[in-house]
């Protein structure tokens, strides 16, 4: 009995001391206030002698912030070819402290046609509105609702080139340009309608449908197709399914194109094969396990695709049975391309629209998209080096660097029966080591795209991985502790356990980083140790592993995502890969907890292999 109480106030202590250190933590990041005062810091320029001509409008209820001509003088000067230029802005109220910014992407023009998302300050060349056979006017008219300027703007924006391919007449001031009365301000941002029109809708499409031994999932994607109004010439091509379920198909693809040809797995050569059977001007590629409602989807995409500036057409698709939201446009973070917004109910409006409008984003999924045939050839299809991982984020960033916006579309939406065909490349090893090599040489390819997203900018959140889109200040950076792995030796005692869900997030050049939580007990009497191991197709910790003790990291999303969960704020690690001892080879990774009360000892691995 006495063991026992002892335990309790010991775990009891524990948790308080953490509960004190997180909140610390919090009151530092949560700030915004101060994370502007540091921010702004490394933002100061001065106003040169010979100003830029320009003119701005501006919002009436708000101000300008300070240093904001200043900036716009510099950046016109430094930047001759933008005429157009537009920035953050944030919310001051009557206490004067500000809040709530909204930060914005870099040029994207369907997401303007969407909303007013340029916001309450844009500046404009006086020379391009001379042009336009504008008089003089500036250097700052207000206007009172976003109705005002509207179509005024959209006029300015598609003689300055806006709407064109490859343009570099709009851009992004990364600063706050902008401060309104109040939150209310912004609204009218989002209702207003922009004047400028969407090419004649071409509904001619090429369904293009990669699919091996899943004829019941094929047929109720096929089924939902079926009931679209529009010339779909659907195109089915199988890998190898077997006898049985090459007869099924072959009875479900009556009066379409079923083509069979036995090979492994390449998704990418797969689509390029049905493309070269693709017979109209619009190609849609589509996973066997997509379903779809509705017709409004279909013209919305095809519209969308037929702009001259539009690269690949994305649509919003929700998991099975209910509206938790799989994909509204892929964020390419430092991890690598993302779904944000993954596994949240799609009941409320997330940053600014975000998963309610439409918006341009730099990839979207390869299971729903629409791309021009004239452009996909452009680029060379989808590569065939990508068989399984990132083809169609390579197909999107090659289209960007082209010159075209991709574009995902909101507010509609198809159901995707994520993997059901595929299967889980999460526990296995093969799988991971394969899903790395493709990782490593997307950005091989794309060097220019290495934690880089041109809409998703360094002022957001990158690091979290929090589901969530926020600034980056509400989440802070911490510093990686030091890599001391030091060789495995043994602990007597582990239980194999499922419980420890441990996870690795991220691993590049730079850091390994991710979480372990203890389901079902008090997260803060844990000890917890990663462990690296070379023999990936064993159970066991094997000889010649590695452990390292981890410093807990302040995960504050752990929170907000596992809520029934005790004490997992501290539950994250980060760990510098700088002056790693470790020898080089392939590593399966594994978690070792600790309780420091009870001495229960939980191990589990990871999912994931590590090359070093």
């Amino acid at each position: 009995m006495t063991l026992g109480i002892k335990q309790t106030v010991k775990c009891f202590l524990t948790a308080r001391r953490n509960e004190k250190y997180i909140k610390e933590l919090a009151g530092k990041k949560y700030s915004y206030e101060a994370w502007v005062k540091q921010d702004e810091n490394t933002k100061k320029v001065s106003a040169q002698d010979t100003a830029e001509d320009f003119v701005i409008w501006k919002l009436a209820d708000g101000v300008i912030s300070e240093g904001a001509m200043a900036q716009l003088t510099v950046y016109f000067k430094k930047h001759p070819e933008a005429k157009v230029v537009y920035g953050d802005e944030d919310v001051r109220g009557e206490d004067g402290i500000r809040k709530n910014p909204w930060i914005k992407p870099c040029w994207s023009p369907d997401t303007y046609k969407t909303y007013f998302y340029v916001g309450s300050v844009v500046a404009v060349r006086q020379s391009l509105l001379a042009e336009m056979g504008y008089e003089k006017m500036g250097p700052i008219v207000e206007y009172k609702a976003t109705e005002e300027i509207r179509e005024r703007m959209d006029r300015i924006l598609v003689e300055a080139g806006a709407f064109e391919r490859g343009t570099c007449a709009v851009q992004r001031v990364p600063y706050v340009l902008f401060h309104a009365a109040s939150d209310s301000t912004r609204d009218t941002h989002f209702v207003s309608k922009s004047s400028i029109s969407e090419p004649k809708t071409e509904t001619k499409v090429s369904v293009i449908i990669p699919s091996k031994d899943n004829p019941d999932m094929l047929k109720q994607c096929l089924d939902s197709l079926c009931k679209q109004d529009a010339d779909l010439d659907i195109i089915v091509v199988d890998n190898g399914s077997n006898e049985e379920n090459r007869g099924k198909i072959e009875l479900l693809t009556e009066g379409m194109k079923y083509i069979y040809r036995p090979m492994e797995f390449n998704f990418s050569q797969m689509c390029n094969i049905g493309a070269q059977a693709a017979e109209n001007p619009l190609l849609l590629f589509l996973n066997d396990d997509i379903e779809v409602d509705g017709s409004a989807w279909l013209e919305r995409m095809c519209q969308k695709a037929m702009n001259s500036y539009v690269g690949a057409v994305g649509l919003k698709l929700y998991y099975p049975n209910g509206n938790l939201i799989q994909h509204a446009g892929v964020i390419n973070m430092p991890v690598g391309p993302d779904h944000k917004l993954r596994t949240l109910p799609d009941t409320e409006d997330y940053y600014f629209g975000w998963n309610k409008y439409t918006h341009n984003s730099s990839a979207v999924t390869g299971a729903c998209l629409m791309v021009e045939a004239k452009k996909y050839w452009e680029i060379g299809g989808f590569e065939e080096k990508l068989a399984v991982c990132y083809n169609d984020v390579d197909l999107c960033f090659r289209l960007y660097e082209k010159g075209y916006h991709n574009v995902v579309i909101n507010e509609l939406y198809a159901w995707h029966h994520e993997s059901v065909s595929r299967g889980s490349d999460e526990e296995n090893p093969q799988k991971q080591a394969r899903f790395w090599r493709e990782w490593t040489r997307l950005y091989e390819y794309h060097p220019d795209f290495v934690e880089e997203d041109p809409y998703y900018p360094i002022e957001m959140d990158r690091w979290s991985l929090n589901n969530r889109i926020q600034p980056a200040y509400i989440y802070g950076v911490y510093k990686p502790q030091k890599p001391l792995w030091k060789a495995y030796a043994g602990i007597k005692g582990l239980r194999h356990d499922p419980c420890l869900m441990a996870r690795v997030e991220m691993y590049d050049k730079k850091k390994i980083q991710g979480y372990g939580i203890v389901l079902g007990d008090d997260n803060a009497c844990y000890e917890r140790y990663l462990v690296l191991s070379p023999e990936l197709e064993s159970d066991t910790i094997s000889a010649g592993s590695f452990m390292l003790k981890l410093e807990g990291k302040y995960r504050y999303e752990l929170e907000q995502n596992v809520p029934d969960q005790r004490n997992v704020a501290l539950c994250g690690y980060c760990i510098s890969r700088e002056s790693e001892n470790l020898p080089s080879g392939s590593y399966k990774v594994g978690m070792i907890a600790v309780n420091k009360v009870t001495g229960l000892k939980l191990f589990s691995w990871c999912g994931k292999v590590l090359d070093i």
